[in-house]
This record gives structure tokens, sequence and C-alpha cells, in this order.
């Protein structure tokens, strides 16, 4: 809706409707064969599919006919169909006083794109092949050394890739690229950890280089309306020094806290103009666990995400915390939870962007301080727990 600031009348009335139902399969073959002399093979095969629709529609109210009426900029039908085949090798053994794991995975990405109003389809496929090689060694006094490399690859949800106007909210327009790359990331470890008693410490020296770095990029619209699309504009590099510790303080009191610091070095080329931009950011997070008594155990965590720059400005810290209490019942046969989120109302962020012809700032303010009470009891389980298997789809993608 928008108000006439002259006579205070609403002149405008719009709404909007999304459905997008998205189906998934997911199913792996694996096979591992002993070698001798400590040495084990391991080989295995995955296929994926996905299938993601999405039917859009923006109306705009006539005031005169007091009629809902389809807005063609804004309306739009789209079909995503994406197949993943991947095959993997594994050889894990030791060598002198190394163990060892080298491994090869290679996928093969079909994806086709298509939407009613678009000239497509929009057509992507791509072979890839993923090494790693981890090198582990155990010293004496609990310590141990590991040195690893391997390739890893992100590849784009729906949402970034729809390529139609979308009316997401009254100050944005946004816009996605059908012809999106997946990031694909080198990085290397080496990590040190140690243990004693009731500590344990850990420090992991990386590097990240990623190729094809998705970035949001924004340019004026309208003189209220922001226009923001996504493309693949450049590299990311990060190199920093994470560290943990974990230190069991009583027999009913644990600490864990950690923290991250790294430089960070970004060169995109947001509507063709290169940009390079750094900064040294700081995360950190930490929990704790106090058991109140023999079946209450008090848990309190907070994140800190430090600032960071971003192809066009940079994004702002912000910081979160979480408590809760949970009672066991007796007998192990179930529990009760009350949860607090988001405890000091801080889930706020600034977004900055600019360039040659605007500045924008926004405040992302998220009022999701939420009391949660749970309840959850075992019936005839026999102390068996199902392992539930997780998919990277309908997470991301909505």
């Amino acid at each position: 809706m928008d108000e006439n600031e002259d006579n205070n009348q609403i002149s405008l009335h719009e709404r909007s409707e999304e459905r997008s139902p998205l189906t998934a399969i997911r199913w792996q073959m694996d096979y591992q064969k002993p070698l001798g002399d400590n040495k084990k093979l391991e080989l295995g095969y995955q296929f994926r599919s996905v299938h993601h629709s999405g039917d859009f529609i923006f109306e705009n109210l006539n005031l005169k006919s007091k009629s809902w009426e389809l807005n063609p900029e804004f309306n739009d039908k789209m079909d995503l169909r994406q197949q993943i085949f991947a095959w993997y090798a594994n050889l894990n053994g030791a060598l002198s006083k190394w163990n060892y794991n080298v491994g090869l995975r290679a996928e093969y990405m079909d994806r086709l794109l298509t939407h009613r109003l678009g000239k497509g389809p929009f057509v992507y496929e791509k072979l890839n092949l993923f090494p790693s090689i981890q090198f582990l060694r155990s010293f004496e006094n609990a310590q141990s050394l590991r040195i690893a490399y391997n390739r890893r690859i992100d590849r784009p949800t729906t949402k970034l890739m729809s390529p139609f106007k979308n009316h997401r909210h009254a100050e944005t327009i946004e816009l996605g690229d059908p012809n999106l790359k997946p990031e694909l990331a080198e990085v290397f470890e080496v990590a040190f950890s140690k243990t004693w008693s009731k500590v344990e410490i850990s420090a992991i020296a990386y590097f990240n280089y990623t190729k094809d770095k998705v970035f949001r990029v924004n340019d004026i619209y309208s003189r209220t309306v922001l226009w923001r699309t996504y493309t693949n504009a450049g590299t990311a590099i990060s190199s920093g020094l994470e560290t943990s510790l974990n230190i069991k303080l009583t027999s009913w009191w644990k600490l864990y806290a950690s923290g991250n610091i790294f430089q960070f070095y970004v060169r995109g080329n947001p509507n063709g103009i290169e940009t390079t931009q750094q900064s040294l950011n700081f995360n950190a997070n930490g929990n704790t666990s106090l058991d109140l008594s023999k079946n209450i155990r008090f848990q309190w965590d907070a994140t800190y995400i430090g600032r960071s720059v971003t192809p066009q400005g940079a994004d702002s810290d912000y910081f979160l915390s979480n408590m809760g209490l949970k009672y066991n019942l007796k007998g192990n046969k179930g529990n009760v939870g009350l949860q607090v989120q988001n405890v000091f109302n801080t889930n706020i962020q600034t977004i900055v962007t600019q360039a040659s012809n605007f500045y924008s700032a926004t405040d992302y303010i998220k009022y999701d301080r939420i009391i949660m009470l749970s309840v959850g009891l075992r019936l005839n389980d026999g102390g068996r727990k199902n392992k539930i298997l997780k998919t990277e789809y309908g997470e991301k993608d909505f």
C-alpha cells in the first residue's frame, strides 16, 4: 500500500502470491574393502534430482473498478530441473607415523531452467573434479596435527536464479540470473589440538580461495525502490586463524568458546565496474551448560558476527543469544524444554551499498524473540536412535 502525502488517502494497493513446490530424490551406494596393512578402499555413487516449480502472481487494485488486475511486469511461471551424478573413491591408510586419507569425487551436473516469459531454456552442464587429501599425526601428551586440502562446491538456490522481476516488498525489486555458476572453493588447513583431563584446545590456520563468488548487486530502480540482482561477480579470499576452547569446569558445568580472525579480500565486477575491498574480520561464539540437578540442565549460547566488506559496501556486525532449560523425565522416558531465542532482541544488521550514483543503508531488524515450550516422549524405542538423512534441498531454496 502507498499513502498519498497530500490527502492521507491510500492510492496504491498491491498483493502477491507465490507457490513454489519442491520435489527431490536422493539415493546412494557405498562399498568398502580392506586392503591389508591397515589400508581401506571406499567407493560410492550418488544420484540427486530436484524439480522446483514456481507460480508468481502480482496484482494491483484498480481504484475505479475496485477489481484486482494482474501486473504483467511481475507475473511469471518457472520450472527448474537439476540432476547430479557423483562418483567417489577414498583410500585410507598409514604411512610412517602419519594416517592419511586420499580421495577423488567426480560430479556431473545437468540443470535446465525455463520460464513463461523467457526466451530460454537456460542450460548448464558441467563435470567437476573434487580432490581431497588429509594427513593426521598423533603425538605424546594427547596432541595431534592435521594437514588437509579439499575442493568444495556451493550451488546457487532457485531464488538467486529466478529470471524475472520479483517485487519482494515495497522498497526492493529482485532479478535473478538463470546462468549463475556454482561457487568453487579451494581450502587449505593446518590444525593442531591438545587435550588435558578437563581442557581441550585447538587451532586451525586456513586459506580459502573461492571462484565465481555469487554477490548481490544493488542499483537504483526508482527514487524510493532498490534494484537488486545476483551475479558471479568475482573472487573472494579469506585467510586466518580459528581457535576453540572446551573446558569441563566441574562435574556439572561445561564451557565452550571459539573465535575466528581472518583477512577477507574480495574482487568483483558489479555492473561492469571493477571493485576491490578488504577487511579484517572477527567472529566469535560460545555456549555453556549447567546441570542444576540430576534431571535439569540450563544452556546458554551466544554468537557474534563481525563487520565485513562486500563488493559494493559492507555488512555491519550483529549479535545473537539463546537460553534454555531442559528437564529429563524419570527413566529417560522423555523431556520437557523451555527455550528463549534472541534473548536480548539484537538480531539487527545494517547493509550498506554504494556506487557512483547512489548510496543506500538499510537496517534489517528481525523481531524473532521467541519463548518456545517443547515436550518429547520416548515410547518403546528400545534405546535406539533414528538417523535422519539431511539434504541440501528445501532448507536453502525457499
